[in-house]
């Protein structure tokens, strides 16, 4: 199962994000290191980069063999590293098959836009732990239902979460 992307440019930007956050954390230099720190070789990493997708199940469990927030790894947002709370709280089973990277990211926007439109404020890591929670209950609700982002029902389950 591979983390799957459209071919326009916003998706292949996305798949470069999340191996440039790699990168930078892990003290990476070249794709070569992340492929090996993925587990796979440089040329499947090359073939994935290629085609705009990354192994879902090999990235989920690289984030949670080093302690990293499977949303941070995704998206850039929250907190890098996840607390205890967080490891409970961590969204990566709601995930399911392959993440389109564009919807989530709209999804997550969407959740950020909408809390602060409401004054909700992210005060701490459990604050942060529900948001990531509630993105990913937003995305899975909406690749269900065809992948229209429909804010007034993320509002509402915000209102329900919050």
């Amino acid at each position: 199962m591979t983390v799957s992307t459209s071919d326009d440019v916003f998706s292949r930007w996305s798949v470069e994000k999340v191996l440039e956050r790699l990168k930078a954390s892990e003290a990476w230099r070249f794709d070569s290191d992340a492929a090996k720190g993925l587990g796979m070789d440089r040329r499947a990493l090359a073939g994935y980069k290629s085609r705009g997708t990354l192994p879902f199940e090999q990235l989920a469990e690289f984030a949670a063999r080093q302690g990293y927030s499977l949303e941070w790894v995704v998206n850039g947002r929250g907190p890098q590293h996840l607390t205890d709370l967080d490891r409970i709280a961590e969204p990566a089973a709601r995930y399911g098959g392959g993440i389109n990277f564009e919807l989530h990211s709209q999804v997550a926007e969407a959740v950020h836009e909408l809390l602060d439109e409401a004054g909700i404020k992210v005060n701490n890591e459990h604050d942060q732990a529900k948001v990531d929670y509630l993105i990913a209950y937003c995305y899975d609700i909406i690749s269900k239902q065809g992948g229209k982002v429909d804010r007034d029902q993320i509002q509402a389950t915000i209102k329900l979460a919050m």
